[in-house]
């Protein structure tokens, strides 16, 4: 139930017929009383079912999530959705570092997203009919304005910090590839046949792999750079096949190695430096 004072403190805004609607059937289930979520579901089953969506899921809410909120007026609810999405965040980049997996980045969105399409609706009417403008009573944490400023101003840090982190590890990724694209680079021979590839991965073009005395020209294009194990997987263009090459250095001592070639048909080479392009 709401305050004196937080009936006192609902805002005057003015609300379109269709919002008028929302608010009547919220009413209708209870949520003038009770949590969205602790409604009477024998109320709930009594709309229609284009009733119950209207109420119980905000598409716009869902792509738009916090910034759907601030628009609305929310400002607070904003501030702490925007602080959980960023600690989200934060918590699947410790998980795929610690484990060293991949989590699919509709991970990174679809919580916070379904969160809020499914409590928008409610938020607004508690906001425009009982002007509550955070979570729980008027002495809950995630109703103060401090506690909301503070959280939304960590929360923007960590995001500029982790975007700044983010583009200077991009920036070394790159030099580390393009270091290995010149290493690998050159005039290469197989001490089995004698046979000569000539590997060109420096163009800004299409790179190449050139084979054998009749010269096969074989484009490519990078798939993946594995900078750790100095492993470039290259994708054969041309071929309605997903068609893989992949080049590894082997250190044959600390200032010299050799490269291994794999190609698509499992035929593996060993490869001398012959020259530089």
């Amino acid at each position: 139930m709401s305050t004196p004072s937080e009936l006192n403190d609902a805002p005057s805004v003015q609300v379109s017929i269709a919002w008028q609607r929302k608010f009547e059937l919220l009413e209708k289930v209870g949520a003038d009383s009770s949590h969205i979520y602790q409604v009477d579901r024998n109320k709930v089953k009594e709309l229609s079912w284009r009733e119950r969506f209207s109420i119980q899921y905000n598409i716009f809410a869902f792509l738009f999530t916090f910034f759907y909120y601030a628009a609305k007026g929310m400002w607070l609810k904003a501030a702490f959705i925007f602080s959980a999405s960023v600690l989200l965040g934060v918590c699947l980049v410790i998980v795929e570092t610690a484990l060293q997996i991949q989590i699919s980045e509709s991970l990174y969105t679809i919580p916070v997203s379904a969160l809020c399409a499914s409590m928008a609706n409610y938020d607004y009417y508690q906001y425009v009919k009982k002007g509550k403008k955070g979570w729980g009573s008027s002495t809950s944490i995630l109703s103060n304005n401090i506690v909301g400023s503070i959280a939304f101003a960590i929360s923007l840090l960590i995001l500029v910090l982790s975007m700044l982190s983010t583009e200077e590890y991009s920036d070394q990724v790159q030099v580390g590839a393009e270091s290995l694209y010149s290493d690998v680079s050159g005039v290469w021979r197989s001490p089995a046949d004698n046979t000569l590839l000539t590997v060109d991965f420096m163009s800004t073009e299409t790179k190449t792999i050139t084979v054998g005395p009749n010269r096969d020209l074989v484009p490519v294009e990078v798939s993946q750079v594995d900078l750790d194990n100095e492993i470039i997987s290259l994708h054969v263009l041309g071929h309605s096949s997903d068609q893989i090459i992949t080049v590894r250095k082997i250190y044959t001592d600390e200032n010299s190695f050799r490269i291994n070639m794999i190609f698509p048909n499992g035929a593996s080479f060993d490869l001398d430096f012959v020259r530089n392009l």
